[in-house]
């Protein structure tokens, strides 16, 4: 089963009532991303007037998109958790939720990456998030199969398994998961290893997506 929700509200309403919320256990080892790839990754630019209204204090406008997920018309809205902890919800031309992207440093825009994954000749979405309380990194993939958008996470047994760890990958702050735009990678990075993994699309479990909750 895919764990998308359980936690992100509560958690983003305990950011704001903490001083110094919790830390993930790879911040320091996740790199910044200070390359642009000017064929995956996306960014939506506003004018004078939308920057007024993505001022931090307010949920934004309605952005346009565009085409994702191979449909038209779509655009994204923001919502603001406080301590600086931004939501982006993607919705298509019918206002049905199709994606969501929450983390920090976001407040102007979305941050999203076009890649071919599955090598079916459509780009799926690929999304990092970062829960507001515990700083938890997580990547998901989106993707529109014959007209149903899913949403993919990670198979943490399958993933432990694969690199021998009897006990799993641990509890969820035990390991953080994000996307590397500047090698094009998925990365699963293992606190009680102290290292980094590659990780494949084989390695997520997709479901039909209803939205987070939040």
């Amino acid at each position: 089963m895919i764990k998308i929700a359980t936690r992100s509200l509560f958690i983003s309403i305990l950011a704001i009532t903490v001083s110094l919320p919790l830390a993930s256990c790879s911040k320091e080892q996740i790199p910044e991303d200070n390359h642009e790839t000017e064929e995956t990754h996306q960014e939506l630019t506003v004018s004078s007037e939308e920057e007024t209204a993505l001022s931090p204090e307010t949920d934004s406008e309605r952005v346009e998109v565009g085409q994702f997920l191979g449909l038209e018309d779509c655009y994204c809205t923001r919502e603001h958790f406080g301590n600086g902890h931004f939501g982006w919800t993607f919705y298509d031309s019918h206002d049905v939720e199709i994606a969501r992207q929450f983390g920090f440093g976001i407040a102007d825009k979305p941050e999203y990456y076009l890649e071919d994954l599955d090598s079916d000749g459509n780009d799926e979405v690929v999304i990092n998030c970062e829960y507001g309380g515990d700083g938890c990194r997580r990547v998901f993939i989106y993707r529109n199969n014959n007209g149903v958008i899913e949403i993919g996470s990670l198979d943490e047994d399958q993933v432990a398994s694969a690199l021998g760890f009897d006990s799993g990958l641990g509890g969820e702050l035990a390991h953080d998961e994000y996307y590397d735009e500047e090698k094009g990678e998925l990365v699963l990075y293992s606190c009680t290893e102290g290292r980094n993994y590659k990780i494949t699309a084989d390695d997520f479990v997709y479901q039909d997506y209803s939205g987070f909750g939040f």
